[in-house]
């Protein structure tokens, strides 16, 4: 292939290819065929993805933090082990980019803010319930001192999840589809019970159907179609 052109590997076709060219030029000293505009935009974008990183670590570690401290009852050590695993994934983005630390305040503001939200599908809770400022500061975000979980309600304790049965969207219902078979198996919430005691349902459950352990299969609801009602 004869590369002694700037163009001849193109950035919008081949990035791989393109990639290596510019390094070549670079270490050759040729810097007037140099991609200038787009490598600067490549090396700015390195940038940005590390401050994504740090972001999705924020957002994965209030996430599961908002759980624990709202639906304590659901807790289990895979959320535990979510929320270390990404402190050390944040501890060692600020190791690598010392610069980000300037700029902590502003991504954890905007990872718990999408956090809330998915804390909210997650538990089936109203977003409304976890609170808009944010419950935890970064000093306890990234602070393993900082375990909730230590302190659960009387009567809880951390599992690997096996005695919380159907927390959350864990259960399933049959929904027979007309002039289809197999019907489709859909997640419903659904009550909970830990210690012999029932959980609440959280709202938005389908409309009518029967009592769980009554269908085909323990745990599983019978719904007509159309009996699906969305939740708040």
């Amino acid at each position: 292939m004869d590369e002694s052109g700037p163009q001849q590997l193109s950035y919008a076709d081949d990035v791989y290819g393109w990639a290596g060219r510019q390094a070549a030029l670079l270490r050759e000293g040729r810097f007037t065929d140099v991609d200038v505009d787009n490598v600067a935009e490549e090396i700015e974008s390195l940038g940005r993805s590390q401050a994504s990183a740090l972001q999705s670590s924020y957002r994965l570690i209030a996430t599961h933090l908002l759980k624990v401290l709202f639906q304590p009852e659901c807790m289990t050590r895979s959320w535990q082990v979510t929320i270390l695993r990404e402190r050390l994934n944040a501890e060692d983005c600020l190791a690598s980019n010392p610069s980000l630390r300037s700029r902590r305040d502003d991504i954890f503001g905007r990872a718990y803010a999408q956090a809330r939200k998915l804390a909210a599908t997650e538990t089936g809770l109203p977003v409304t319930t976890f609170p808009i400022e944010p419950a935890f500061g970064l000093d306890r975000i990234g602070s393993e001192d900082y375990a909730p979980w230590t302190a659960l309600p009387e009567g809880l304790s951390l599992t690997d999840g096996s005695a919380h049965g159907t927390c959350g969207l864990a259960d399933l219902a049959v929904v027979p589809r007309q002039g289809i078979s197999p019907p489709i198996t859909i997640g419903l919430p659904s009550p909970r019970r830990h210690r012999g005691r029932a959980i609440a349902r959280p709202q938005g459950a389908l409309d009518g159907g029967g009592e769980a352990g009554l269908g085909p299969v323990a745990g599983q609801h019978q719904v007509a179609p159309g009996r699906l009602r969305p939740g708040p």
